[in-house]
């Protein structure tokens, strides 16, 4: 078992004793990013109505259980009328999962812009960064570290972040991309601790 998984288990051993709270997720990310289908996995709908999807126009809300945890699940669109609503849900977030196309190097520049807009709101500079980097069962999916570096994320400084590949379609990656929202949020609400090296 890695030191990852460890800790992780550690920590959602303590969440266990604790009494039963509630969490906010929220996901954010450009169109066509896989951010509904993502949200359709960590909800565990069925095989037949994630392959049904169709990209959010709004914004849809669930509340659901993982572990012992109650979740409380934004997903907002990216299109662009929507972006400009985002800075709406920043107040309530405790861990903000942000969604890219791994296999568009193209608009990672502007998810770059769009991230750092995020970033920038002082509502959410306590707040977990969770990068999803979607698609990688898709031809041409670029490595988490390349998309490290587009991102920019080497220059968040002391903010708490983690990037993950993974693949909302495939159901690959969401698991290990949950466990570290629930960690993070002990880790940021309790501890000091460092997380393990990810960069």
């Amino acid at each position: 078992m890695s030191n990852l998984s460890k800790r992780v288990n550690s920590f959602l051993a303590l969440f266990r004793k604790k009494p039963e709270q509630e969490f906010n997720l929220l996901i954010l990310g450009l169109n066509h990013a896989g951010k509904t289908t993502l949200a359709a996995r960590i909800g565990s709908e069925s095989e037949e109505a994630i392959r049904s999807i169709t990209p959010t126009t709004n914004q849809t809300e669930k509340h659901l259980r993982f572990k012992k945890l109650k979740v409380c699940m934004r997903d907002v669109s990216g299109q662009w009328r929507m972006r400009q609503t985002w800075h709406t849900y920043y107040q309530e977030a405790n861990v903000l999962i942000f969604v890219v196309d791994s296999t568009d190097a193209f608009r990672l520049a502007e998810a770059r812009c769009e991230l750092c807009d995020v970033l920038l709101d002082e509502r959410l500079s306590e707040v977990p960064l969770l990068i999803l980097a979607n698609k990688q069962d898709a031809l041409g999916a670029l490595p988490s570290a390349i998309i490290t570096d587009l991102l920019g994320l080497r220059q968040l400084g002391g903010r708490l972040w983690h990037i993950q590949e993974c693949s909302a379609l495939g159901n690959d990656g969401i698991d290990v991309s949950m466990k570290f929202g629930t960690e993070s949020i002990y880790i940021s609400s309790n501890y000091t601790f460092p997380m393990p090296d990810h960069q």
